[in-house]
């Protein structure tokens, strides 16, 4: 046969024609012309080099190797064009070969054909193949390899409208060097998925049709290597697991069903323009990879897995109902204002976010994993703390919503990471505060809570029980003076540290009159530290520290500890006396002029009555 040129269907003869590879068709547009070489015609085949036998499927199913089930009677060899398109299905279970193998391809619903290549079988078909419909029908033609082998020729190896080529069983696709054209085709990866060995996916660019590449497998670790090229969209229908390691160009977007997509850079996923679109699948990525996909999030969610050590940066917009999840060790950056509704789940790793918009409308769930705050925002969403979770910033996070759970939350930052909560209804079983952290709690946070590390607690609410690690700092109304209430016991361990302001002072007959911050304690307290006192922020309001009375604390159960060392204090014009006064429910302060004999009244466990802890500077 001359391979200098291609079949082309001849409506006025009925026959299939050879005609040179540079040959247009007159009068006719790109598309009119590719429908033109549809294979249709099972009738006299002419060719330069002479004629080539014809095979049709003659019953409904039954053995390609059977002489019966053809007309005209013979089993077709490798100088047949076989044609199936009367709706019956021919199965393969040795070795077959043809020349030419066209499934269906008629305009009528019943012009359909089928073959399944079984796994004991193979077909060798020595120029091209053509499976599918006309445009305009609905009816399918199907090739299912499952488990055997195809192996296509030198000439196109296309799938049409309405065509399908099922992959399964371990089977094997093999193409010619034009690779596996998709022109409103499919081609699906089945269980026991096989192997596609074609240099490329690709469907007609100029014809107005998209191809699909669906996965619909549930094998753990399938990779996929043709490259996937123009209008081709790729859906991950299967639970199972797919990697596309090719350097992929395709223009039909990526939708993912359920399991799980792997990537290890962005131009796996074809066209950096190609919309991502999840109904409950998840997009796993290695390396460090950007994008900035038009992502939508369907009513089955969608997830992103990040794996360790790597990060993914979702610069596109994350629009829809449904809810984004991350998972794995790695790091996902949302920097889109996102419009997604359905809320957001870390299970592990971390996400980043530097806006409030980066999180969309709906709620936020840590069940394990960190959100971190790179800039100075605010979020309105409520929070849950499912199975525990971190929350961080390098700025100042501030949470109006509520935050419950049923776990624990820990806050970790750096010196300059401040995470403030302005709910007024925040209830969890333990608050962890580590590292060099300030939490600062302005609303209610009913809660267990340890400050440990370097960090800091702070805040005018309310909270529950409280323990001040060693190194650790509790300040009462943080940038300015302020009264935080510990509803519960309140712990200040060795080595953990009071920072007060002060203003104007009191008087002894009233020494609530003083101005500064207090700790109000409903249930016991116990005293041990430092106390480091600095002049008020606002001295235009709250005047400046003096010789006279403050009221530190307040408690309604019981005193313990060896009590307060004085550490850091204003400057006074002349050398002052500090003493602590503590019992009957509150902790005092006196300033005196140095040489006043008044001494610190205790009445705690741990410390006898009467006993002198002063300072004087």
């Amino acid at each position: 046969m001359n391979r200098n040129h291609r079949l082309v269907f001849n409506r006025a003869q009925g026959v299939m024609q050879a005609a040179p590879e540079t040959a247009k068709g007159r009068g006719k547009s790109g598309s009119a012309r590719k429908r033109a070489t549809i294979f249709m015609a099972t009738q006299a085949l002419a060719f330069t080099s002479g004629a080539v036998s014809a095979a049709e499927w003659a019953v409904d199913e039954g053995n390609w190797s059977a002489a019966a089930n053809w007309t005209p009677g013979a089993v077709p060899d490798a100088a047949t064009t076989v044609s199936i398109r009367n709706g019956g299905t021919a199965e393969i279970h040795d070795a077959a070969r043809a020349e030419h193998l066209i499934l269906g391809l008629g305009t009528l619903p019943s012009e359909i054909g089928h073959l399944i290549v079984r796994s004991a079988g193979s077909l060798t078909v020595g120029n091209q193949t053509s499976i599918g419909n006309d445009r305009g029908s609905s009816a399918i033609s199907t090739l299912t390899i499952d488990g055997g082998t195809v192996t296509g020729g030198y000439g196109n190896f296309r799938v049409w409208h309405n065509g399908a080529v099922l992959l399964r069983g371990g089977g094997t696709l093999r193409t010619g060097t034009q690779g596996l054209a998709l022109d409103g085709g499919r081609l699906e990866i089945g269980n026991a998925p096989g192997t596609l060995d074609s240099p490329y996916v690709w469907a007609t660019p100029d014809d107005n049709v998209t191809g699909q590449l669906i996965f619909n497998h549930s094998a753990g670790d399938y990779e996929f290597a043709p490259a996937i090229l123009q209008n081709v969209a790729v859906v991950h229908a299967g639970v199972g697991a797919t990697t596309l390691v090719g350097e992929n160009t395709y223009t039909g977007g990526t939708t993912l069903d359920a399991g799980v997509l792997g990537i290890s850079a962005n131009a796996n996923l074809g066209n950096p323009n190609g919309a991502l679109v999840f109904n409950g699948g998840t997009l796993r990525t290695t390396g460090f990879i950007t994008m900035n996909r038009a992502t939508a999030l369907g009513a089955g969610n969608g997830a992103f897995d990040v794996a360790s050590g790597a990060s993914l940066t979702q610069q596109g917009i994350v629009s829809s109902s449904g809810a984004l999840t991350k998972t794995g060790p790695g790091s996902l950056t949302l920097s889109g204002v996102n419009t997604y509704a359905g809320g957001t789940v870390i299970e592990a790793g971390t996400l980043r976010i530097a806006q409030s918009g980066n999180l969309g409308t709906g709620p936020l769930t840590l069940n394990g994993g960190t959100l971190e705050a790179t800039a100075p925002l605010t979020l309105y969403a409520d929070t849950w703390i499912d199975g525990g979770g971190t929350i961080s910033t390098t700025s100042s996070l501030t949470l109006e919503g509520s935050i419950n759970g049923r776990a624990g939350v820990k806050i970790s930052s750096g010196p300059t990471g401040t995470v403030i909560l302005n709910g007024a209804h925040n209830a969890l079983p333990t608050a962890f505060v580590t590292g060099q952290s300030t939490l600062q709690v302005n609303g209610t946070l009913e809660a267990i809570i340890d400050i440990g590390g370097a960090s800091r607690l702070s805040g005018s609410g309310t909270v529950g029980n409280t323990s001040i690690q060693h190194g650790s700092t509790l300040s009462p109304g943080q940038s300015s003076i302020g009264t935080l209430t510990v509803n519960g016991d309140l712990t200040l361990h060795d080595g953990s540290i009071l920072d007060y302001q002060l203003g104007g002072p009191g008087t002894s007959s009233d020494p609530a009159s003083g101005i500064g911050s207090r700790v109000n304690v409903t249930g016991n307290l116990t005293l041990n530290g430092a106390l480091n006192l600095r002049s008020s922020s606002d001295t235009a309001q709250d005047g400046v520290p003096g010789l006279g009375y403050y009221r530190l604390m307040t408690y309604g159960g019981t005193l313990s500890g060896t009590g307060l060392s004085i550490g850091s204090t204003p400057v006074f014009s002349d050398p002052a006396h500090f003493e602590i006064q503590a019992g009957g429910g509150n902790v005092d302060l006196f300033i005196a002029a140095l040489g006043h004999d008044t001494l610190q009244h205790w009445q705690g466990g741990g410390m006898a009555p009467g006993t002198a802890r002063t300072h004087s500077g």
